[in-house]
């Protein structure tokens, strides 16, 4: 369903041609998390909120930096088969944003950072390494909407082992131009 909302809105914005200066953005974002370890895994709906920096370095080339908030997550679906859940409760963290332009009002970028997530199986945070990749199209002067992939590792915890997650989220930007 993402994929085919994710396609049409590709397709229907694709020919707005608005270029972007540097500047500060704001957005939230709707994130489907996908947590998996070992024998367990959860499903999660999350919202984000974003603030961020950047603009295109040369005519093809575009470079940002973010920072975010998760503030709270809903459990759609929990297969956890043994032992403690894996479910993480918020989390926040800080992304750099290299990307290339398609056209003048469409990019691909990578996102690459650090996430730092609360786990409520042991009533603790833990740092994970987070990538990326998203595709960003202008709606309006100041509007753009996004979706992307982001891939989560975390290091080893006590009972639940390396957990990672996937994220596929959409959502929007407001640039203040």
């Amino acid at each position: 369903m993402l994929k085919k909302i994710f396609a049409g809105c590709t397709l229907l914005f694709s020919c707005i041609t608005v270029a972007h200066a540097a500047a500060f953005y704001l957005g939230p974002t709707i994130f489907l998390k996908a947590n998996t370890s070992n024998s367990n895994s959860i499903r999660e709906a999350s919202p984000r909120f974003s603030l961020g920096y950047g603009g295109n370095t040369t005519q093809y080339y575009y470079f940002g930096g973010e920072i975010f908030v998760d503030p709270f997550s809903a459990v759609v679906s929990n297969h956890n088969k043994t032992g403690p859940t894996m479910r993480d409760t918020h989390s926040f963290g800080i992304s750099i944003i290299p990307g290339v332009r398609l056209n003048e009002s469409s990019m691909v970028y990578v996102r690459i950072g650090g996430i730092d997530s609360h786990f409520t199986y042991n009533n603790n945070n833990d740092v994970g390494l987070q990538l990326g990749l998203g595709l960003s199209t202008t709606v309006s002067m100041n509007w753009d909407v996004r979706g992307e992939y982001n891939y989560v590792t975390y290091r080893s915890m006590t009972d639940i082992g390396a957990p990672r997650s996937d994220w596929y989220g959409i959502g929007a930007v407001y640039r203040f131009e």
